[in-house]
């Protein structure tokens, strides 16, 4: 794909925009003599290019220490993230307090509870209060 001829011309060069820094730097933000001293270029057109530049490298310098940075989660994540360890704490309290339990009376049926086996069992039968003709 090839560029179109109204791109190619605004593209800026390395050594311009050394130069465009250059006359910043000295005129400060007169728009009008950095253009001066750019032929070619407009006022408009430097002040783009020169904000860019400065967005660019600030953001290049500020990518490697946002990487190292930790990760801020959001509020609904910090409130999800302590339930889930409170659970965890929970689960963990139970597992313990099951294990004396069955140290002490003994395990019924491995990984059953009395109250699981319980309710394992077969209800009674109950007697039917239907007495007519079954057809």
């Amino acid at each position: 794909m090839s560029w179109p001829v109204h791109k190619l011309r605004n593209l800026w060069t390395v050594a311009e925009l050394d130069r465009l820094c250059a006359a910043v730097d000295g005129a400060g933000g007169d728009w009008g003599r950095v253009a001066a001293s750019m032929p070619g270029r407009s006022e408009a057109a430097c002040k783009q290019a020169y904000n860019g530049h400065r967005r660019r490298e600030r953001l290049a310098k500020a990518a490697p220490a946002a990487a190292a940075a930790p990760k801020r989660l959001k509020s609904w994540q910090d409130k999800r993230a302590a339930e889930k360890a409170a659970e965890q704490e929970r689960a963990r309290a139970f597992a313990q307090e099951r294990s004396a339990a069955s140290a002490f009376f003994g395990d019924p049926l491995p990984g059953r509870s009395a109250l699981d086996q319980r309710s394992m069992q077969t209800p009674p039968k109950r007697p039917t209060l239907y007495t007519g003709d079954a057809r």
